[in-house]
C-alpha cells in the first residue's frame, strides 16, 4: 500500500508491509478490507484481541464471509452497528471446476438487493459471478443506506452539516426600500417626480424649437443675443 494514490478506503499508505486488494466497477472503485491483510498487532490485550483488525472490518457495512465449514454461520455473532449485510461464499469444486455457492442475510430493516440471487444460489468461476457479485454487494450498501438506522442519522448528519454552512455563511440581511433607492445610481433609477420633470423640459425645448423654426434668422439670432447679453452683462457686472 506504501505509496498508493488511489481510493485506500482508510489504510495506511506509508507501510511497506501492508497489502490489500482493489478492484474498479462501471466507474467504482472498492477496496476490500481482507482479514489477513491488516495489520497485525504483536500487543493485545488479555483476550488476544485483534482490536486494528476489529476496527476496519466492524465499520464496514457489508461484509464478505468465505464459509468453509458445515455448521450454519449465525451473523448476530458480529457485534457491530455498521454491519449489516452479510454475504457468505462457499467454494465448490466440481468435474474440475469450481463453483461459488452464494448466500445473503440482511439486518432487519435492510431490502434485499439487486439482482436476485440464482434457486441454486451458485456461480461458476469466471466474469460473469464477478459482475453479479459486485453488483450484488454494491447494491446491497446502497439499500443500507435507506434503512431507517441509518437514514435517520444520515439526517442528522446532514442537518448539522447544513446549519455549520448557515453559519458560516449568513444569508445577507434584507434592506429597507428607502435604503435600496439611495444606494441606486440615479442613471438607473427614476422615480415619478423625476419622469415628470424631464418629460416637461422635453416638451419646453420642442416649443422652443418649434418657435424658432417659425421666426426664421432674426428670432435666433435675437434668441442668441439675448442669452449672450445676460451673459455678457453678468460677466461685466461681475468684473
Amino acid at each position: 500500500m506504501k505509496g498508493w494514490n488511489k481510493y485506500k478506503g482508510g489504510l495506511s499508505v506509508y507501510d511497506d508491509d501492508l497489502y490489500s486488494i482493489y478492484t474498479e466497477y462501471h466507474g467504482l472503485e472498492v477496496m476490500f478490507h481482507v482479514s489477513t491483510y491488516l495489520p497485525h498487532q504483536a500487543i493485545t490485550d488479555k483476550y488476544g484481541q485483534q482490536w486494528e483488525r476489529k476496527r476496519f472490518i466492524g465499520n464496514d457495512i457489508v461484509v464478505i464471509v468465505f464459509y468453509e465449514g458445515t455448521t450454519p454461520l449465525d451473523p448476530s455473532t458480529f457485534v457491530s452497528n455498521f454491519n449489516h449485510v452479510f454475504a457468505l461464499v462457499t467454494r465448490v469444486l466440481r468435474k474440475g471446476k469450481v463453483f461459488y455457492k452464494v448466500h445473503m442475510c440482511y439486518k432487519n430493516g435492510v431490502a434485499d438487493s439487486l439482482p436476485p440471487l440464482p434457486e441454486d444460489h451458485e456461480f461458476e468461476r469466471g466474469e460473469g459471478f464477478r459482475d453479479f457479485f459486485l453488483t450484488k454487494l454494491i447494491n446491497s450498501e446502497r439499500c443500507t443506506m435507506s434503512a431507517p438506522q441509518f437514514y435517520k442519522k444520515q439526517e442528522r448528519v446532514r442537518r448539522e452539516l447544513f446549519q455549520e454552512m448557515v453559519q458560516e455563511f449568513p444569508k445577507p440581511k434584507k434592506t429597507s426600500k428607502a435604503a435600496r433607492r439611495s444606494s441606486t445610481p440615479a442613471l438607473c433609477y427614476m422615480d415619478t417626480a423625476m419622469i415628470r420633470d424631464l418629460a416637461a423640459r422635453q416638451q419646453k425645448q420642442q416649443a422652443e424649437a418649434a418657435a424658432v423654426s417659425a421666426g426664421g434668422g432674426g428670432s435666433a439670432g435675437g434668441a442668441t443675443s439675448s442669452s449672450g447679453g445676460g451673459a455678457s452683462g453678468g460677466a461685466g457686472g461681475g468684473v
